[in-house]
């Protein structure tokens, strides 16, 4: 049985945070923040760490979606992180506690299927 399009659609509440590649529509919209980020480098020689909150949206999506951006300066320069999510919490704590966490989880997982495939032996001599 099909559906009917004039059937009413049920929405299902869905939270995700997912990293997302850099480009130059969110690149220039930090590119203050990561100038103010190289300039307290300078000052300190020490690691800058910065979050900031952007609302983008990508030409196929449809509409603005919340962005957290990581801005991150060392010696070897910046590093900018971007991250997708409809969660709500400061973005230090949804960065550092959920997605670093989610992250940390699938690296654990990737090495133990490595571990298993790798470890495969002939039971045949």
């Amino acid at each position: 049985m099909g559906t009917s399009p004039t059937a009413p659609r049920r929405t299902v509440d869905v939270n995700y945070i997912v990293g997302i590649p850099q480009n130059k529509r969110l690149n220039k919209m930090i590119q203050s923040d990561v100038n103010e980020a190289e300039k307290e480098y300078e000052k300190i020689q020490q690691k800058i760490r910065k979050f900031k909150n952007l609302q983008y949206a990508a030409g196929s999506w449809n509409g603005k979606r919340r962005i957290i951006v990581k801005i991150k300066h060392l010696e070897k320069g910046s590093n900018p992180r971007f991250v997708v999510t409809n969660l709500e919490a400061t973005t230090s704590d949804l960065y550092d506690t959920v997605y670093c966490a989610r992250s940390e989880m699938e690296s654990r997982i990737k090495e133990q299927q490595l571990g298993l495939f790798a470890d495969r032996t002939s039971c045949h001599s």
